[in-house]
């Protein structure tokens, strides 16, 4: 019975230690795997499971982001090959040294502090991340589906 138990103990041990030894600020891999997954959920039409990777602005509904959830694929503003274009030659930046003609705008819209949003960008293309120590949620993604060969290179 014991051996059973301890791979068990084995595994939360490393999770609680890997959660301890978390970085103070998240990573662009950390930003890229986040909208790999929320992709892979929009792609299997798992709405109630792609809206766990979305921050929830003030005064949105559940309902509200479900919805939404349901336009990303179809207006182009993820897809796999953008993520993909994105990771490779996207500049994750702070909010606050990337985007400050946005800080007003994106802060008062999502509730948060702009130091704690980071973004991955390339052109026109941007995906807004609100880091609250803990966990990394997305709250923008625009144009990364219309993303294409040409801006690879």
């Amino acid at each position: 019975m014991f051996a059973k138990l301890i791979p068990a103990s084995v595994l939360a041990c490393a999770i609680v230690l890997t959660s301890a030894a978390r970085a103070a600020e998240p990573s662009k891999d950390e930003a890229v795997q986040i909208l790999k997954d929320f992709h892979a959920a929009l792609k299997a039409k798992d709405y109630t499971k792609a809206i766990t990777f979305l921050g929830t602005p003030p005064g949105v509904k559940e309902g509200d982001l479900q919805y939404a959830a349901r336009q990303f694929i179809k207006n182009k503003e993820i897809s796999e090959e953008g993520i993909a274009i994105l990771a490779a030659k996207g500049r994750w930046v702070k909010l606050t040294e990337g985007a400050p003609s946005k800080i007003e705008r994106y802060t008062k819209m999502w509730g948060v502090k702009a130091e704690e949003c980071h973004f991955l960008v390339l052109g026109s293309a941007e995906a807004g991340f609100h880091w609250d120590g803990k966990v990394l949620k997305i709250y923008r993604c625009d144009d990364i589906g219309k993303l294409t060969a040409d801006d690879a290179k």
